[in-house]
């Protein structure tokens, strides 16, 4: 059995339906942006220019100082960069949550991580680092999850490199000190998840929330729904 686990969050740990998230998650930040006196279209479109800039990181600063260079890029604002930021974080922990709904709680989720821990094994928190803690904080808590039950969170505060890209997954084995071959990767993108197991990584595909862009064959990838995974592992750690 492995030492280390690496788990995916949207629709691994927390099955989610994205369209309608964007739907509520956009639609709510308009509010936000609105109120400080920023054109919500103009906004969305920095927003959606920040993403894709922290999706082609290459490492030279973290996710967040790349997201905030170009999401205020050109952009006309009331207040101070700080005040525009501490709205930011108030709007995920106070508005956030209306994108709930666009969400559904697992009953496997806690089981897995809870039986992960209890048998002293490394869990990682390896979602696309793309959101501030607070966000990932707040989504891990609609999945019926801690902030603490995971001994290193990717957030955009401290990852620079975003899946797909290696240098994401070889970035989290730097800070933990591990290599490859002791790691399993658990989740539900293909392009991005899978990618893991090239480098070395046991892999799990959960196909409870399947992503797969690029419409490849996933016949080499054990895979199945979160409660087989959470069968699988008790069966192992028995």
């Amino acid at each position: 059995m492995k030492d280390v686990f690496l788990f995916d969050l949207d629709g691994t740990l927390l099955p989610l339906d994205e369209t309608y998230f964007k739907q509520l998650y956009f639609g709510e930040l308009k509010k936000v942006f609105a109120g400080l006196g920023v054109d919500g279209d103009q906004a969305l479109h920095q927003l959606l220019k920040g993403l894709e800039a922290m999706w082609k990181n290459k490492g030279e600063k973290t996710n967040e100082d790349i997201f905030w260079d170009v999401f205020t890029d050109g952009m006309s604002f009331n207040d101070s960069m700080d005040t525009l930021k501490e709205r930011f974080i108030q709007f995920y922990e106070d508005e956030f949550d209306a994108a709930k709904p666009a969400a559904k709680r697992s009953l496997y989720a806690e089981k897995i991580i809870k039986l992960l821990k209890a048998h002293d094994k490394t869990v990682v928190l390896a979602t696309n680092p793309v959101f501030p803690v607070v966000a990932v904080k707040k989504r891990l808590k609609w999945a019926g999850l801690d902030y603490e039950m995971f001994d290193h969170v990717t957030t955009y505060e401290v990852s620079s490199f975003c899946k797909p890209k290696r240098a994401y997954y070889q970035e989290i084995l730097d800070i933990i000190g591990e290599n490859p071959d002791q790691c399993f990767m658990v989740g539900n993108d293909v392009r991005e998840d899978m990618v893991t197991k090239a480098m070395g990584m046991d892999t799990f595909l959960v196909t409870d929330c399947l992503k797969n862009p690029d419409n490849r064959s996933t016949e080499e990838f054990d895979k199945g729904s979160l409660k087989s995974l959470y069968e699988k592992m008790k069966e192992v750690l028995a």
